[in-house]
C-alpha cells in the first residue's frame, strides 16, 4: 500500500469520526432537552422582599386579590401599609398521580396594617399551574397571623394546606361547596376535624375524605368535580361514610357514565411520560451523515 494510499485512508478515517461523534453528540443532547421539555421544568421565581406601598400594584400583580373580601375587610378596618411577598413553593404538584409532572408555584402574600394593629394578613396565592382543570390560578386561602411572623418556603405541596395549619379553615377555603351540605356540616359540626385529603376518582373528578377529631368509626368522603368552587355549586355529586382506613377504588369508564359524571363522548386523558422516539433533528441529520459517508465511500473508490 502506499503513502498516498495510506495518507488517503487515515483521512477519510478522521472524518468518518468526526461525524459520528457529531451525529451522537447533537442527538443525544436533543433527546434529554425533549425528556425535560416532556415532564415539565420548575418555574423560575422572584421573591419580592421589599415592602411595596402600592394596592393597585398588588391588584395587578395578583388580579384576584382585588375581588377579595377579606382583603377588602382587612384593609378597611386597619389601613394599607405596605405589602410584600415571599416565595411559598415551586416545584410539581406531585399530591395527586393526575398532576404529578405539572409544575406548580404559590406567593406568601404579606399585607401590612397602617393604624397601629399587631396582626398582618397572609394570603396564598397561586401563581403557576392548574389547581382546578383550567389554568386559573388565585387566592387559595387567607389568614391574620402576628405581625412578626413570616411562614417558611414549603418543601413540598402538602405543607402548603396540611401540617401545622387550619385544616377546617383551609378545608372551607378550597371547597366552599361543603358549607352547603347537610350531611357535610352535621358530620364536621358533630364529630369534629382532625384533618382531611384528596385521591383521584376519575379524570376531572376527587374523593375528599374528612377525618373525624372525635372517636368515631366512621370517615366522611365525598365525589367533589375539579372546579371552581367560589363559582360552580354544584361539584359535590354525592357523600358516603366508609370504615376508618378504607379508601375507596377510582372510577373506570362505564362506572363513571353510570354515575353520570361523565356523557357518551370519552373524555381525552393526558398523561405526561417521556417517549423513547428520536429526538426532534436526529432523523434528518442521520441522513445527511449518510449521504456524506456514501459520498466519501464513493469518492475513495475512484481514487483507489
Amino acid at each position: 500500500m502506499s503513502k498516498d494510499m495510506i495518507k488517503s485512508n487515515f483521512y477519510f478515517f478522521i472524518i468518518i469520526l468526526f461525524l459520528m461523534m457529531f451525529i451522537t453528540i447533537y442527538a443525544s443532547q436533543s433527546f434529554i432537552v425533549n425528556a425535560l421539555d416532556t415532564t415539565g421544568s420548575q418555574p423560575g421565581f422572584t421573591a419580592y422582599d421589599r415592602i411595596n406601598d402600592s394596592l393597585s400594584d398588588l391588584y395587578n400583580k395578583y388580579p384576584d386579590t382585588n375581588d377579595s373580601r377579606v382583603i377588602m375587610d382587612f384593609t378597611n378596618a386597619h389601613g394599607f401599609g405596605g405589602w410584600y411577598s415571599k416565595n411559598a413553593y415551586e416545584g410539581y404538584a406531585d399530591s395527586y398521580p393526575e398532576d404529578a409532572k405539572k409544575p406548580v408555584a404559590y406567593d406568601y402574600l404579606y399585607i401590612l396594617p397602617a393604624k397601629d394593629y399587631d396582626k398582618k394578613l397572609i394570603v396564598l396565592y397561586q401563581t403557576m399551574g392548574a389547581w382546578t382543570n383550567t389554568s386559573e390560578n388565585g387566592i387559595r386561602w387567607t389568614l391574620e397571623i402576628n405581625i412578626s411572623e413570616e411562614r417558611p418556603q414549603a418543601s413540598s405541596v402538602y405543607e402548603l394546606f396540611w401540617p401545622g395549619s387550619d385544616y377546617l379553615f383551609e378545608f372551607y377555603g378550597m371547597h366552599p361547596n361543603a358549607k352547603n351540605n347537610s350531611e357535610i356540616e352535621n358530620f364536621i359540626n358533630t364529630y369534629g376535624m382532625s384533618g382531611w385529603y384528596e385521591k383521584t376518582a376519575y379524570p376531572g373528578f376527587k374523593y375528599i375524605y374528612v377525618l373525624p377529631k372525635r372517636d368515631y368509626y366512621n370517615n366522611l368522603v365525598f365525589l367533589n368535580e375539579i372546579t371552581d368552587e367560589r363559582r360552580v355549586n354544584t361539584s359535590i355529586r354525592w357523600v358516603k361514610f366508609i370504615d376508618k382506613g378504607e379508601e375507596l377504588p377510582p372510577l373506570n369508564e362505564s362506572e363513571a357514565r353510570a354515575m353520570g359524571i361523565i356523557g357518551s363522548a370519552t373524555p381525552e386523558i393526558k398523561t405526561d411520560t417521556v417517549s423513547a422516539t428520536p429526538a426532534p433533528g436526529f432523523v434528518p441529520v442521520s441522513a445527511m451523515a449518510g449521504v456524506a459517508i456514501a459520498l466519501l465511500i464513493k469518492m475513495k473508490r475512484k481514487s483507489e
